[in-house]
């Protein structure tokens, strides 16, 4: 119906409702814009993430060989909850506009606080966090399973950064949340790219800081 969509993105696309094939065209290329900038966006901040998952699974001992099957149980579980984070921010957003102020000054605190721990080397001990403890202590998981549960952890920690940054390119909860599941979804390849070549950039934090 092009008067909703007219009259939902009214702020940012001037539609005549007259004019149906010009205003089509025209919101076609207003999305299709706003689902590249944030898959670039997710994919770019999603980088020193990787590096974060390799200290983790260096962390748990994992052997190389069980890399692909974590992962791939990593990013299934990576897209449940960023569903339920997307659509419940969206909605949030919907009725509390000022949410989006909140946002943006934490996206500023992380890029400003990446930036200035720049030069430090990160360094995870994830078998003395208090919810490895926990899952060794009263669940028994084995270790491959505790390191999807961290890495869902992290992932779900990571997503306070991207997602915001997204919302502030497109308020369309399927445009954020396509681009972020997309963006995802080729984690898995980068991944092996860069664990060959991750002392190569040196320069990392201080590109994502500033993004």
């Amino acid at each position: 119906d092009l008067k909703l969509i007219a009259s939902r993105y009214a702020s940012h696309l001037k539609l005549d409702p007259n004019d149906y094939e010009g205003s089509l065209q025209q919101y076609r290329h207003y999305m299709t814009i706003s689902y590249i900038s944030g898959y670039l966006i997710e994919k770019t901040l999603s980088v020193d993430n990787l590096f974060v998952m390799m200290m983790i699974f260096t962390s748990f001992g994992v052997d190389k060989k069980d890399y692909q099957h974590v992962l791939n149980w990593g990013i299934l579980g990576a897209i449940v909850l960023r569903f339920v984070f997307i659509f419940a921010g969206a909605a949030l957003i919907s009725r509390f506009a000022w949410i989006l102020l909140i946002f943006g000054g934490f996206l500023v605190y992380s890029g400003a606080k990446m930036f200035l721990n720049r030069n430090k080397k990160e360094e995870i001990n994830a078998l003395e966090h208090p919810v490895v403890k926990f899952m060794q202590k009263r669940l028994h998981l084995g270790p491959l399973v505790m390191t999807v549960v961290f890495i869902e952890f992290c992932d779900l920690i990571f997503a306070f950064d991207s997602i915001p940054a997204v919302f502030s390119v497109s308020l369309d909860p399927f445009v954020v949340f396509f681009s972020n599941i997309f963006a995802i979804l080729g984690l898995r390849a980068l991944f092996f790219l860069l664990a060959a070549i991750a002392d190569k950039f040196r320069y990392l934090k201080v590109g994502v800081s500033v993004l």
